[in-house]
C-alpha cells in the first residue's frame, strides 16, 4: 500500500472518499468498538468518512494521526450527529484503506487553526 504525503488540498467533494484518524496496522478500518481505541464522542459502533479530504485532514490533525483514502465496505449513510451540510459526514460498518499519507508539519499547524476555529464557534 503506498504512502505518501497530501498533495494541495481541495475542498471539493472528490470520488475518493477519505478518513483522518490515528495510525491503523493492517488494510481494513474498523469502528472502536472492534478495536477498543475510543478517542470522540461520536457512535463508536461506525468508521467516519468524508468524499472532502480537507475534513479527514483536520481530524487526523487532531491526534497527529494519518489521513486514508478508503473504500467504504457495505451501505454508507449520512451520519445523523454530524453538524456539516449533508453528504460531508457519513459513517459505515468498516473501509479498507486503499492508501495512507503522512500529514506534514504545515498541515498539522493548519488542522490544528481550524479546530481551534470551531471550538470557538461551535457551542
Amino acid at each position: 500500500m503506498p504512502e505518501g504525503r497530501i498533495e494541495p488540498l481541495s475542498d471539493s467533494p472528490s470520488d475518493s472518499m477519505w478518513h483522518g484518524g490515528p495510525t491503523v496496522r493492517g488494510d481494513v478500518l474498523l469502528p472502536p468498538t472492534d478495536t477498543g481505541r475510543s478517542r470522540s464522542g461520536n457512535d463508536e459502533a461506525w468508521v467516519y468518512v468524508t468524499p472532502i479530504r480537507s475534513l479527514a485532514e483536520v481530524y487526523a490533525g487532531t491526534c497527529r494521526g494519518w489521513v486514508y483514502e478508503v473504500e467504504p465496505i457495505g451501505e454508507v449513510e449520512h451520519d445523523p450527529d454530524s453538524v456539516l451540510p449533508p453528504g460531508q459526514s457519513l459513517r459505515c460498518r468498516s473501509a479498507r484503506i486503499r492508501r495512507r499519507f503522512r500529514l506534514s508539519r504545515a498541515q498539522y499547524a493548519q488542522a490544528e487553526r481550524v479546530i481551534g476555529a470551531l471550538d470557538r464557534l461551535l457551542p
